[in-house]
Formats: C-alpha cells, sequence, structure tokens
C-alpha cells in the first residue's frame, strides 16, 4: 500500500499543481480579456479622435485654400487699382501739362496785347496796367 499512497499522494501534488496552474491560467486568462476590451476601448476612443482631427484638417484645408483665393484675388484687385492710379496720374499730368500751354498761350496774347495798347498810352497808364493782376488759369 505504500505504493499506492505514494502514488496517491503524488497525483495529489500533481493535480494540486495542475489545479494551481489551471487557476494562474484562468486568472491570466480574465487579465487578457480586461487587458482586450480597454485595448479595444482605447482603439475605439482614438478611431473618434482620428476622425475628429482629420475632419478639423480638412476644414482648415478648405479655410486655407479660400484664403489663398482670396489673397489672389485681392492682389489683382490691388494691381488693377494700381494700374488704374498709375494711368489717371498720367492723364492728370498730361492734362496739366496741356492745360499750361493755352494759359501760357492766352497770358502771352493779352500781355503783347497790352503792351500795345500800353505803347499808345501815356507813361501813367502804362504803370497802372502793370499792376492789373494776371489772367487766372483754368
Amino acid at each position: 500500500m505504500e505504493k499506492d499512497d505514494l502514488y496517491c499522494e503524488r497525483n495529489n501534488k500533481q493535480v494540486l499543481k495542475n489545479t494551481k496552474n489551471r487557476t494562474g491560467i484562468l486568472k491570466l486568462a480574465s487579465d487578457l480579456r480586461t487587458r482586450h476590451a480597454a485595448a479595444q476601448s482605447t482603439i475605439q476612443r482614438l478611431d473618434s479622435e482620428q476622425k475628429r482631427l482629420m475632419n478639423l484638417l480638412a476644414v482648415s484645408d478648405d479655410a486655407s485654400e479660400q484664403t489663398k483665393n482670396e489673397n489672389g484675388q485681392l492682389q489683382n484687385t490691388i494691381k488693377d487699382l494700381t494700374a488704374k492710379v498709375e494711368t489717371a496720374v498720367a492723364l492728370a499730368r498730361k492734362h496739366a501739362a496741356g492745360g499750361w500751354r493755352p494759359t501760357l498761350t492766352e497770358h502771352l496774347t493779352v500781355h503783347s496785347r497790352s503792351l500795345g495798347f500800353m505803347m499808345a498810352r501815356p507813361r501813367r497808364m502804362h504803370m497802372m496796367l502793370l499792376c492789373l493782376p494776371s489772367t487766372p488759369r483754368r
């Protein structure tokens, strides 16, 4: 019987050892399931966050593109306005330069007439005419 007792004792130790191993394995499996569930939850949360960030990026890209388009339009408007101002300034200079000629011509004509008129008048009248204001410019 000793052999049987020894065998039973060894068998009991083995069963106990196996039971401890099973318990450990079950605990490990339970822990792994918990970790897996937590990881899945984290993955879902991160996927949602990624989608949100991708939407924000798309909106930001659209806003950036719109800003670039508006910037280009404003630059074109500035170029157009600059060209119009330069044209207006050139026309104003041309008009001003052209406006001086008739005024100067009229002034010289009036002056030469007054000189002829002055030569016929006495000296005193000549001095009075020199004090008269010149013709206004146009």
